[in-house]
C-alpha cells in the first residue's frame, strides 16, 4: 500500500468514527461540530486522492475552530444542561488520540516528500489534524464540565493559535 492509499484509509476511518459518534449524540451543537469534522476528513481524503492521481491538491486549510466557536455560542443555552454525554468522553478521547497520531504521521511523511507541493499539502493536513485534536480537547472539557465551560464569557479555548 502506498502512502496515499494509507492516508486515504486513515481519513476514511476518521470520517467513519465521527459518523458513528454523530449517530450516538443527541445534542444539536455537538452534532453540528461532528458534521464539520466529517466534512474535514472527507476533504482530506479527496486531497490525498488528487495527490495519488498526480493532480494538484486543493487548499486544505479550514476555519473549523472559528466555525465551532460560533456553534458553541449559538447552542450555549441548551448546552448548559447536558444529560448522558459524560459517558461519551471516552469516545472523544479516542478520537483525539487518533487525530494526534494522524498529525504526527503526516508531519513525518511531509519530511520525506520530494515535491514541494505535496510536502506543503501534508503539512497543511497535519495542521488541520492539530486543530481537530484541539477541538476534541475542548469537547472533552465541555462534556465533562458544561456549566463552567459555557460560562467562560470569552470562549478562549477556541481561539485560533
Amino acid at each position: 500500500m502506498n502512502i496515499y492509499d494509507f492516508a486515504m484509509t486513515m481519513e476514511e476511518e476518521g470520517a467513519e468514527l465521527y459518523r458513528t459518534l454523530h449517530r450516538k449524540v443527541t445534542n444539536k451543537g455537538l452534532k453540528s461540530i461532528l458534521e464539520l469534522l466529517i466534512q474535514a476528513e472527507e476533504q482530506h481524503y479527496l486531497t490525498f486522492k488528487k495527490m495519488k492521481d498526480r493532480q494538484t491538491p486543493d487548499t486544505v486549510q479550514t476555519d473549523i475552530l472559528r466555525d465551532t466557536h460560533d456553534i458553541f455560542v449559538e447552542f450555549a443555552g441548551e448546552m448548559k444542561e447536558l444529560t448522558g454525554v459524560k459517558d461519551q468522553v471516552e469516545w472523544y478521547r479516542e478520537a483525539r488520540e487518533i487525530e494526534k497520531k494522524m498529525e504526527s504521521f503526516y508531519r513525518e511523511k511531509a519530511s520525506e516528500m520530494t515535491e514541494e507541493e505535496q510536502r506543503t499539502a501534508f503539512l497543511a493536513i497535519a495542521e488541520e489534524e492539530k486543530k481537530h485534536s484541539f477541538l476534541l480537547e475542548n469537547i472533552i472539557e465541555f462534556v465533562s464540565r458544561p456549566r463552567q465551560w459555557v460560562e467562560d464569557a470569552e470562549f478562549s479555548q477556541l481561539r485560533e493559535y
